[in-house]
């Protein structure tokens, strides 16, 4: 398998060393086994996944990430944290017609720092927000400083869901890509 959007951060399996190789750019930073050990920020290589992050199975050689639901019931307007983001997986519950507005980029590259002890060029994550709205309330997503939103259908409709990828490009910017929606 080759490696995986080798402008940022990847992976692939190396088939004569029985490995998962990562990859920032084109240089492996750090290459998994099935007697892998290691501890790295945010990972668990086990087969089990008992907390947010990412796990690595060796039997089927696959990366896979786990989400922490946030549950947020939001009026006309809101922003989300950093945090919210990065925990991966919102449900919100809309009273109104919303409009969301995302986080700083500042404060998105910070809190990617602090829960993977790196926030440079290339960095991504994605996130998924769903209207839980009991009514036809639609959920508009706007940028905030730093931020560009590309492949962005402004807005989320009653029981529907967005998947976003948000890329760290500079030192004070992020792009967010809308890059599927779902039912």
């Amino acid at each position: 398998m080759a490696v995986k959007d080798t402008k940022y951060h990847g992976w692939k399996w190396n088939p004569s060393t029985s490995a998962l190789e990562v990859y920032v750019g084109t240089t492996k930073v750090a290459a998994f086994t099935a007697s892998t050990a290691s501890i790295v920020p945010n990972v668990t290589v086990t087969g089990s996944m008992t907390s947010a992050g990412t796990v690595w199975s060796p039997a089927t050689g696959v990366a896979f990430s786990k989400a922490t639901k946030v549950a947020k019931t939001s009026g006309a307007t809101v922003t989300y944290s950093a945090a919210d983001l990065l925990a991966g997986y919102i449900e919100d519950t809309v009273s109104t017609g919303c409009t969301l507005t995302l986080p700083l980029a500042t404060d998105i590259i910070a809190a990617v720092l602090a829960a993977t002890g790196d926030s440079s060029v290339g960095v991504q994550f994605d996130f998924t927000i769903v209207n839980l709205s009991g009514g036809a309330n639609t959920i508009t997503v706007t940028t905030n400083t730093g931020i560009t939103l590309y492949n962005a259908a402004a807005t989320i409709a009653q029981n529907k869901a967005a998947i976003y990828r948000c890329i760290i490009t500079a030192a004070t910017t992020v792009i967010c890509l809308r890059i599927a929606d779902a039912a």
